[in-house]
């Protein structure tokens, strides 16, 4: 686990990719602190990686076969549950892998919100009906589904999706699809959303 606490009752709980813990968590970790919110990064990966980028095929197949979706989204609730007796407010953001553990615990009434970014296997997910106000950020050029159509069809009272040009890992300054630009206007909605 990693975590910048600086006494605060408001929680960013980051929930990172198939690569683990790593400077891209730290540095968004990093980020949350700055708008005076506590910021815990969990690791979902049990003390295995991070792993470094060019590992991408071993670091998603671990995840898959050694953690999976669900018993990923069983820690972060135990994990939640936890955290609740120490703040007031728990909004989870997650990247990718972490954005869909993120969206399977969007129904619990301990989180305030939840942020997803590229989080590309919400799509087997789709019956999840988040609690909480959601924002789904995505590149909208990703290898293995429509984007556009997913948003179209997920977007509801709660649930709000900003799609960018950009590809998969577009807010990762650490990846190499890395797009700045992009990366600043996702900033941007997360903190008109944080401030919502």
């Amino acid at each position: 686990m990693y975590a910048i606490r600086q006494g605060s009752k408001r929680l960013v709980l980051l929930l990172h990719e198939i690569y683990g813990i790593n400077g891209h968590m730290k540095s968004y970790a990093a980020r949350f602190a700055d708008l005076g919110y506590d910021a815990v990064v969990p690791d979902l990966l049990g003390g295995t990686g991070p792993f470094p980028y060019e590992q991408e095929k071993r670091a998603y197949q671990y995840f898959m076969e050694e953690i999976g979706f669900e018993s990923a989204a069983e820690n972060i609730e135990g994990t939640i549950l936890q955290l609740r007796k120490e703040y007031e407010e728990i909004h989870l953001v997650g990247f990718s892998v972490g954005a869909t553990v993120a969206w399977l615990c969007s129904g619990s009434a301990d989180v305030e919100s939840m942020i997803g970014f590229y989080g590309s296997r919400i799509r087997d997910f789709l019956d999840i009906d988040p609690r909480c106000r959601t924002l789904l950020i995505y590149g909208e050029t990703e290898k293995s589904f429509d984007v556009r159509k997913m948003a179209a069809r997920l977007d509801q009272d709660k649930v709000k999706s900003v799609l960018l040009a950009a590809r998969h890992g577009f807010a990762d300054a650490q990846s190499p699809h890395y797009e700045p630009l992009n990366c600043r206007k996702a900033w941007k909605a997360v903190e008109e959303f944080m401030k919502s």
